[in-house]
């Protein structure tokens, strides 16, 4: 069911509380529908409610995807280069950048920071 979809059910179970709404007796408080008339509301309701379960579920999917913003602030200051300490060891997670070649890693081969050998 597209958004548009979606659109028509809510129309007709507004139109629908809307003939409720007219019919019912003020006094009494109450209106007397047919099961049809009952089913036919429920319906509506049913795939409204449907719709907007597979909306949520699709976004909640597309949010594991992309990560929450806290992990793309984490991202962002790992990709923000850090000095390495006088050892030449990752400011973060104290693992030594260079391999036993002596070479200098542009990411922490541990913790992933971008480091800086300035």
């Amino acid at each position: 069911m597209t958004a548009y979809g979606l659109s028509e059910k809510k129309n007709k179970l507004i139109n629908r509380m809307e003939w409720l709404r007219q019919e019912t007796d003020n006094d009494a408080g109450t209106v007397l529908l047919s099961n049809d008339e009952v089913e036919d509301i429920v319906d509506c309701m049913k795939e409204c409610v449907d719709f907007i379960n597979l909306q949520l579920a699709s976004v909640k999917g597309w949010y594991r995807e992309i990560g929450t913003i806290e992990e793309f602030k984490e991202l962002k200051e790992k990709n923000e280069p850090k000095k390495v300490d006088e050892d030449y060891c990752c400011p973060i997670c104290h693992t030594c950048g260079m391999d036993d070649d002596g070479i200098k890693g542009t990411y922490c081969t541990d913790c992933g920071q971008k480091l800086d050998w300035q």
